[in-house]
């Protein structure tokens, strides 16, 4: 077997893990998505018909549900608000929830440490 076809073997394998980890945990019931999911898919394609604010206010309204039920957001979820509380101006905002990122997913800690550098920078 070559080289490149043993690395493309390799990428699928990975690549079909982490569907299936993917579609495992979002059928276990594990984490609530709640508006996360439309919430990023909208910024990403419809940036100009749905505002930062609301898709943060909805996104905040959900991440107090699930502190009051006692239950995780999903992974992503804080860091995504992080995100958009980034956008909108709300620097202090943004690193409370990179930090609760980083607090409920560890393995995020890399990827959270990174954007914390780059908005520290002028």
């Amino acid at each position: 077997m070559s080289a490149a076809r043993a690395r493309r073997l390799v990428r699928l394998s990975v690549v079909g893990a982490c569907l299936l980890l993917l579609g495992a945990s979002c059928q276990s019931g594990l984490y609530s998505w709640g508006p996360y999911e439309d919430g990023a898919y909208h910024l990403c394609t419809d940036f100009v018909d749905e505002s930062p604010v609301e898709v943060l206010a909805e996104l905040d309204e959900h991440i107090s549900e699930l502190r009051d039920r006692d239950r995780a957001p999903a992974p992503g979820m804080h860091a995504q608000a992080g995100y958009l509380e980034y956008l909108v101006g709300n620097r202090d905002a943004a690193v409370r929830h990179f930090e609760a990122e980083k607090s409920l997913y560890p393995e995020s800690t890399v990827f959270i440490d990174g954007l914390l550098r780059r908005m520290a920078q002028p």
